[in-house]
């Protein structure tokens, strides 16, 4: 056989070199995975792994199956990270439910359109049903599964499985807030309970000496700086919550706040208050720019008590969970129930 271009003394090597070749490759067995000894051909093999080329694809686990409604609804949800641990619980409609982001679209009070919400919360939530929460509030910590979701006020809640006296401690007390911390690979079952040790109550003459402090500090942020605009210089208010709890060697806390407009212009002062003295604190809350103490809590479960407030911004506002830091400041461990106006 002669080809052109080729002499031919050469096509003889290249045919025996390629039968050698093919030899030493059925010599090997079927179950030899090393490649062909391909030296003494002049060709670029390409090498399959064939015990490997027989297994078949991973297959990724399949999506959740929403209504058309539902998905329609799942995509103006919007849920906190789902890295987030830490959320807050607040009493509404008589019940203690947890705040886990904004629904952006008008339910319209239609049972239809309300399964369907509960449908695509359901498959959307990072919090998903049977998740357990650590509930910490004045009552002290317990561990309560999450039954369901709700909408209340344009917010995704979940709503809890919770004992009944603490059904009726959230039914009677407006707000009641607390602290929720997801706790990774607690099952429902696996309840825990602790009441507080904090002793909160307080008296007459205690009562009197947050007043006087609050009163004081009020004073001094009068004789200070005022609003530069005479709008808002005409309309500033003031502000002052007092609470009773387990401060460290404190026992006290006062907020006083001025404020003008709606909240562009505000000075706030917060303090922490012992038998020996006073303290003033940072407050570290970056959306928010004025608050009022609502009550004490050991939010995160350091034997030393937070502080549970509402809050305001321009246009807006919520509830807020700030963690004592040091007995030097306050900080932002949970927020929720925000609205605009």
């Amino acid at each position: 056989m002669s080809i052109p271009g080729i002499p031919r003394l050469v096509v003889p090597l290249v045919t025996i070199a390629l039968g050698a070749a093919l030899a030493s490759c059925a010599s090997r067995g079927a179950d030899d995975a090393s490649p062909p000894d391909t030296s003494a051909i002049g060709a670029v093999v390409v090498w399959t792994d064939t015990a490997a080329a027989a297994l078949p694809p991973a297959s990724a686990p399949p999506p959740s199956l929403l209504s058309p409604l539902a998905d329609t609804i799942a995509q103006r949800l919007v849920f906190a990270p789902v890295i987030e641990n830490w959320f807050a619980a607040s009493s509404r409609g008589k019940r203690l439910v947890v705040d886990l982001g904004r629904l952006d679209i008008d339910l319209k009070k239609d049972s239809a359109r309300f399964l369907a919400f509960r449908q695509a919360a359901g498959a959307r939530s990072p919090v998903p049903i049977g998740s357990v929460l650590r509930l910490r509030g004045p009552w002290g910590s317990l561990d309560a599964p999450v039954t369901g979701f709700d909408a209340v006020a344009g917010r995704i809640v979940a709503t809890l499985g919770l004992p009944p006296d603490l059904d009726s401690l959230a039914a009677g007390t407006e707000p009641l807030v607390a602290s929720a911390e997801r706790i990774a690979g607690a099952r429902s079952g696996n309840a825990a309970s602790s009441a507080s040790s904090c002793d909160r109550t307080s008296d007459g003459n205690w009562d009197a000496r947050l007043t006087g402090a609050a009163r004081a500090v009020e004073a001094e942020l009068r004789a200070g700086e005022q609003p530069a605009y005479p709008r808002l210089a005409a309309s500033v208010k003031s502000r002052v919550s007092t609470i009773t709890g387990c401060f460290g060697a404190a026992r006290g806390m006062v907020a006083v706040t001025l404020y003008a407009g709606d909240y562009e212009w505000v000075r706030e002062r917060v303090l922490l208050v012992s038998e020996s003295g006073v303290k003033r604190l940072v407050v570290r809350d970056l959306r928010f720019r004025a608050h009022e103490l609502l009550h004490a809590l050991d939010a995160d479960g350091d034997g030393v008590d937070d502080v549970a407030a509402r809050a305001w911004t321009p246009r807006g506002g919520g509830l807020v969970v700030l963690r004592l830091a040091g007995g030097e400041q306050l900080e932002r461990l949970a927020s929720g129930f925000a609205y605009e106006r």
